[in-house]
C-alpha cells in the first residue's frame, strides 16, 4: 500500500497538469518558486498533496 500523503509540483503556468492532479485527488497546498530544467530558469510552481 503506497504511503501518504503524497506530493506533487507544477508549474504555476501549467493549468492541465494542475486541473488533472485536482481530478486524481490532489489539494493546493501552496506555492513556492523552483528551478525548472526545461526552460532554464526559477519558475512559480503550485505545491499539491494527496492524502488518505
Amino acid at each position: 500500500m503506497p504511503e501518504r500523503p503524497l506530493h506533487a509540483r507544477a508549474a504555476a503556468d501549467n493549468g492541465g497538469s494542475i486541473r488533472v492532479l485536482e481530478k486524481c485527488g490532489f489539494v493546493v497546498t501552496g506555492r513556492d518558486r523552483g528551478f525548472a530544467n526545461a526552460r532554464g530558469e526559477e519558475i512559480e510552481e503550485v505545491l499539491l498533496t494527496l492524502s488518505g
